[in-house]
């Protein structure tokens, strides 16, 4: 006689899907350590025709740029929460799914009791590298509507001038200063906006500031804050 399926037995519960979860310690911030259900792939097909609409028909973000499902659901999370869109270029970069498996090896060391404890690894080594992570941001912003290509464009050129100018025995330095702009400055930044832009609307007037869009003009005005850089 046939198997009989668990379905058709009264009263047993019907079986559930495993949900696809990312970690946000393996792909967007060391440190961590909360999961988040991915996005739906439909989120990337509606980012692929997002990016149609800025670079033209049929365009697909190269390899080394483009995104996973994992590391869209992350920034999304970042932004549906009202967090800092900031991401820790040590471990986000280009090819997100050879990193996550990177990070299952890397950055663990033995404690005295002898169990594994995670440690933090250092960011890129040199303005290339960073630039590879860079643009992979860049294609997720895109992709959620995050951030203008222009307001992107200029960062970058921002920090490009500035490695030009001082060289790269000063990487560090200027990474560093990049890093806080990112992850501190860039707070600072909405949030004088957003006061400015509420003064002007009490007064009848009106900014660029989007509301749905907060950091777009964030790193706008960050970009051009001469006395932070």
């Amino acid at each position: 006689s046939p198997p009989v399926s668990s379905s058709s037995v009264p009263g047993s519960a019907p079986p559930t899907l495993a949900v696809r979860k990312c970690k946000l310690s393996v792909v967007l911030r060391q440190g961590d350590d909360s999961e988040v259900p991915c996005v739906p792939e439909s989120h990337m097909t509606a980012g692929y025709g997002r990016l149609e609409v800025i670079y033209g028909n049929e365009y697909h973000p190269p390899p080394n740029e483009d995104v996973t499902l994992e590391q869209l659901t992350g920034v999304k999370h970042l932004i549906d929460a009202g967090d800092i869109p900031y991401l820790d270029f040590a471990i986000w970069g280009p090819y997100g799914h050879r990193i996550v498996r990177k990070m299952r090896l890397l950055g663990q060391v033995f404690d005295p009791d002898g169990s594994l404890r995670q440690v933090e690894i250092s960011g890129p080594p040199n303005f290339e590298v960073w630039a590879e992570a860079y643009w992979v941001m860049a294609t997720a912003f895109l992709m959620l509507n995050i951030l203008d290509l222009g307001t992107l464009e200029r960062y970058f050129k921002q920090i490009k001038c500035l490695h030009n100018r001082y060289g790269p025995h000063c990487w560090l330095l200027l990474y560093q200063t990049e890093t806080r702009f990112r992850q501190e400055h860039l707070d600072r930044c909405r949030r004088r906006a957003e006061t400015l832009h509420e003064k002007a609307r009490i007064a009848g007037g009106a900014t660029d500031f989007e509301p749905a869009r907060p950091w777009n003009k964030a790193f706008q005005a960050g970009t051009d804050d001469d006395r932070f850089w």
